[in-house]
Protein backbone atom coordinates (compact mmCIF):
# COMPACT_ATOMS: atom_id res chain seq x y z
CA UNK A 1 0.00 0.00 0.00
CA UNK A 2 2.82 2.16 0.91
CA UNK A 3 4.05 1.67 -2.35
CA UNK A 4 1.27 2.88 -4.16
CA UNK A 5 0.94 6.33 -2.63
CA UNK A 6 3.63 8.31 -4.01
CA UNK A 7 5.14 11.13 -1.47
CA UNK A 8 5.58 14.87 -2.21
CA UNK A 9 9.31 14.45 -3.02
CA UNK A 10 8.20 11.69 -5.56
CA UNK A 11 5.53 13.89 -7.40
CA UNK A 12 7.74 16.81 -7.45
CA UNK A 13 10.39 14.46 -9.65
CA UNK A 14 7.30 12.80 -11.72
CA UNK A 15 6.36 16.15 -12.76
CA UNK A 16 9.68 17.21 -13.97
CA UNK A 17 10.45 14.43 -15.76
CA UNK A 18 6.65 14.94 -17.92
CA UNK A 19 6.68 18.77 -18.43
CA UNK A 20 9.82 20.44 -17.98
CA UNK A 21 8.69 23.27 -19.25
CA UNK A 22 4.43 24.38 -19.13
CA UNK A 23 3.35 26.91 -21.83
CA UNK A 24 0.54 28.79 -20.71
CA UNK A 25 -0.25 30.91 -23.56
CA UNK A 26 0.69 32.03 -27.69
CA UNK A 27 3.46 34.08 -28.67
CA UNK A 28 3.13 37.28 -30.58
CA UNK A 29 4.31 35.78 -33.61
CA UNK A 30 1.68 32.77 -33.28
CA UNK A 31 -0.72 35.33 -32.63
CA UNK A 32 0.56 37.40 -36.09
CA UNK A 33 0.40 33.97 -38.65
CA UNK A 34 -3.22 32.94 -37.24
CA UNK A 35 -4.84 36.32 -38.32
CA UNK A 36 -2.74 36.33 -41.24
CA UNK A 37 -3.64 33.07 -42.51
CA UNK A 38 -7.55 33.76 -41.56
CA UNK A 39 -7.28 37.17 -43.71
CA UNK A 40 -6.19 34.97 -46.53
CA UNK A 41 -8.98 32.90 -46.52
CA UNK A 42 -11.11 35.28 -46.15
CA UNK A 43 -10.24 37.08 -49.08
CA UNK A 44 -10.77 33.91 -50.97
CA UNK A 45 -14.17 32.82 -49.54
CA UNK A 46 -15.93 36.46 -49.33
CA UNK A 47 -16.42 36.73 -53.13
CA UNK A 48 -17.28 33.25 -54.07
CA UNK A 49 -20.30 33.68 -51.08
CA UNK A 50 -20.98 36.75 -53.11
CA UNK A 51 -21.41 35.24 -56.20
CA UNK A 52 -22.99 32.63 -54.76
CA UNK A 53 -25.67 34.77 -53.10
CA UNK A 54 -26.13 36.45 -56.23
CA UNK A 55 -27.10 33.23 -57.70
CA UNK A 56 -29.32 31.76 -55.37
CA UNK A 57 -31.24 35.49 -55.36
CA UNK A 58 -31.36 34.87 -59.66
CA UNK A 59 -32.79 31.10 -58.61
CA UNK A 60 -35.53 32.20 -56.94
CA UNK A 61 -36.55 35.25 -58.95
CA UNK A 62 -36.91 32.38 -61.87
CA UNK A 63 -38.74 30.04 -59.82
CA UNK A 64 -41.39 33.05 -58.42
CA UNK A 65 -41.79 33.73 -62.22
CA UNK A 66 -41.75 29.91 -63.54
CA UNK A 67 -44.53 28.97 -60.32
CA UNK A 68 -46.54 31.70 -61.31
CA UNK A 69 -46.53 30.23 -64.88
CA UNK A 70 -47.07 27.13 -64.39
CA UNK A 71 -50.02 27.79 -61.65
CA UNK A 72 -51.77 29.82 -64.19
CA UNK A 73 -51.40 27.32 -66.54
CA UNK A 74 -52.97 24.44 -64.35
CA UNK A 75 -55.55 27.04 -63.41
CA UNK A 76 -56.22 26.90 -66.77
CA UNK A 77 -56.73 23.25 -67.23
CA UNK A 78 -58.53 22.52 -63.87
CA UNK A 79 -61.03 25.22 -64.28
CA UNK A 80 -61.51 25.04 -68.42
CA UNK A 81 -61.53 28.43 -68.38
CA UNK A 82 -58.78 31.20 -69.84
CA UNK A 83 -56.19 31.75 -67.08
CA UNK A 84 -54.28 34.96 -67.61
CA UNK A 85 -51.09 36.34 -66.35
CA UNK A 86 -49.94 39.53 -66.22
CA UNK A 87 -47.76 42.42 -64.60
CA UNK A 88 -49.17 43.82 -61.53
CA UNK A 89 -48.23 47.28 -62.89
CA UNK A 90 -47.31 48.57 -66.14
CA UNK A 91 -43.75 46.05 -65.86
CA UNK A 92 -43.15 42.82 -65.28
CA UNK A 93 -40.43 43.64 -61.91
CA UNK A 94 -43.55 45.36 -60.27
CA UNK A 95 -44.50 41.66 -59.69
CA UNK A 96 -47.33 39.09 -61.41
CA UNK A 97 -50.98 38.41 -61.19
CA UNK A 98 -52.74 36.02 -62.01
CA UNK A 99 -56.38 36.40 -63.44
CA UNK A 100 -59.45 34.11 -64.36
CA UNK A 101 -62.21 34.60 -66.85
CA UNK A 102 -65.74 34.35 -65.16
CA UNK A 103 -69.06 33.72 -66.65
CA UNK A 104 -70.05 37.60 -67.13
CA UNK A 105 -66.48 38.20 -69.29
CA UNK A 106 -64.64 39.72 -66.08
CA UNK A 107 -61.30 39.20 -65.22
CA UNK A 108 -61.12 38.15 -61.25
CA UNK A 109 -57.86 37.88 -59.50
CA UNK A 110 -56.85 34.41 -57.88
CA UNK A 111 -53.05 34.90 -57.25
CA UNK A 112 -50.10 38.05 -56.98
CA UNK A 113 -46.90 38.12 -56.21
CA UNK A 114 -44.98 41.39 -54.70
CA UNK A 115 -42.40 42.85 -56.56
CA UNK A 116 -39.52 41.01 -57.41
CA UNK A 117 -36.00 41.83 -56.52
CA UNK A 118 -34.88 45.48 -57.23
CA UNK A 119 -31.35 44.26 -58.57
CA UNK A 120 -33.19 42.51 -61.47
CA UNK A 121 -34.29 43.70 -64.24
CA UNK A 122 -37.62 41.38 -65.65
CA UNK A 123 -38.60 41.83 -69.39
CA UNK A 124 -41.16 39.95 -71.55
CA UNK A 125 -41.82 40.26 -75.56
CA UNK A 126 -45.86 40.38 -74.47
CA UNK A 127 -47.67 42.66 -72.09
CA UNK A 128 -49.55 39.29 -70.87
CA UNK A 129 -50.08 35.51 -70.97
CA UNK A 130 -52.98 33.81 -71.15
CA UNK A 131 -53.49 30.00 -71.10
CA UNK A 132 -57.16 27.93 -71.97
CA UNK A 133 -58.77 25.16 -70.67
CA UNK A 134 -56.57 22.65 -72.86
CA UNK A 135 -53.14 23.85 -71.42
CA UNK A 136 -52.35 26.15 -74.73
CA UNK A 137 -51.21 29.77 -74.07
CA UNK A 138 -52.89 32.46 -77.06
CA UNK A 139 -49.36 33.13 -78.07
CA UNK A 140 -45.54 31.85 -77.34
CA UNK A 141 -43.67 34.68 -75.09
CA UNK A 142 -40.44 34.84 -73.38
CA UNK A 143 -39.49 36.43 -69.99
CA UNK A 144 -35.36 37.54 -69.97
CA UNK A 145 -34.30 37.73 -65.89
CA UNK A 146 -30.97 40.02 -65.88
CA UNK A 147 -28.99 40.94 -63.07
CA UNK A 148 -27.78 43.97 -63.04
CA UNK A 149 -24.77 43.73 -61.25
CA UNK A 150 -23.48 40.66 -62.63
CA UNK A 151 -24.84 40.42 -66.13
CA UNK A 152 -26.18 37.16 -65.81
CA UNK A 153 -29.77 35.88 -66.67
CA UNK A 154 -31.57 33.50 -67.53
CA UNK A 155 -34.47 33.29 -70.42
CA UNK A 156 -37.76 31.25 -69.82
CA UNK A 157 -39.35 30.41 -72.96
CA UNK A 158 -42.91 29.38 -72.74
CA UNK A 159 -44.00 27.62 -76.56
CA UNK A 160 -47.41 27.98 -77.64
CA UNK A 161 -48.17 24.85 -76.93
CA UNK A 162 -47.45 25.74 -73.06
CA UNK A 163 -44.27 24.05 -72.09
CA UNK A 164 -41.76 25.96 -70.63
CA UNK A 165 -37.88 26.18 -71.14
CA UNK A 166 -35.17 27.93 -68.70
CA UNK A 167 -31.80 28.41 -70.10
CA UNK A 168 -29.10 30.96 -69.06
CA UNK A 169 -27.90 33.80 -70.66
CA UNK A 170 -25.81 37.16 -70.96
CA UNK A 171 -26.94 40.33 -70.64
CA UNK A 172 -26.18 43.58 -71.74
CA UNK A 173 -24.54 46.54 -69.42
Amino acid sequence: MVDRVLTHKKLCRFKENISPKISLGVTLLELLVTIAVASIIMLIAVPSFRGFIKDSQMTRETNTILSMINFARTEAIGRQTAIQLKPLDTNWQSGLIVNYLDENGQWLMIKKTPSLEASFDVTSDKQDLTFFGNGFANHANEFRLCDNESQKGRTIVIAKSGQVQISETACEA
